[in-house]
């Protein structure tokens, strides 16, 4: 037992000799290893898109025209109406329905919606520019007859006056 304790306290101690050692002793060895880690490489700029063009396409809500969103009935199904100032093009109107879409992803159903001219949230009475429904889960895809997801647009040619 006891030669075991004595070859055990052997090579701790010169094991602590080997790692705790002085440095000297190999003095290529550590002007070696300083010398690889300072090489420089030339580094090439990594392209990236602006951020104005990034954001553009991550936002939809950022990315569509003006437009007030009122709730006139809650759902499932819901129906709502989307106020514009001026009369909008077919993208314009696509915007609008991805942008209303992301506003409502939280909810489940079906959503009917009515893109009418108007100034303000309350307006009443102005020309239907376009007619939309939106599925947002599978009641909604029920509920509107698309898939899960979708949305649809139908424009009626009436202009903002």
């Amino acid at each position: 037992m006891k030669r075991f304790l004595l070859a055990g306290t052997v090579a701790v101690l010169a094991f602590g000799a080997v790692a705790c050692g002085d440095d000297s002793a190999q003095p290529e060895a550590a002007a070696l290893s300083v010398e690889q880690t300072t090489i420089a490489r030339p580094v090439e700029p990594v392209q990236r898109p602006a951020p104005a063009a990034a954001a553009k396409t991550a936002d939809p809500i950022a990315d569509a025209p003006e437009f007030w969103l009122r709730m006139d009935r809650p759902g499932p199904p819901a129906y709502a109406t989307v106020n514009v100032r001026t009369t909008l093009s077919a993208t314009e109107l696509d915007k609008i329905m991805q942008a209303v879409k992301k506003l409502h992803s939280s909810k489940g159903g079906g959503l009917f919606i009515t893109i009418a001219c108007g100034q303000s949230r309350q307006d009443n009475g102005g020309p239907i520019q376009a007619r939309g429904k939106i599925a947002l889960d599978n009641l909604g895809a029920a509920q509107t007859g698309l898939a899960v997801g979708k949305y649809e647009v139908e424009p009626s040619g009436l202009a903002c006056s």
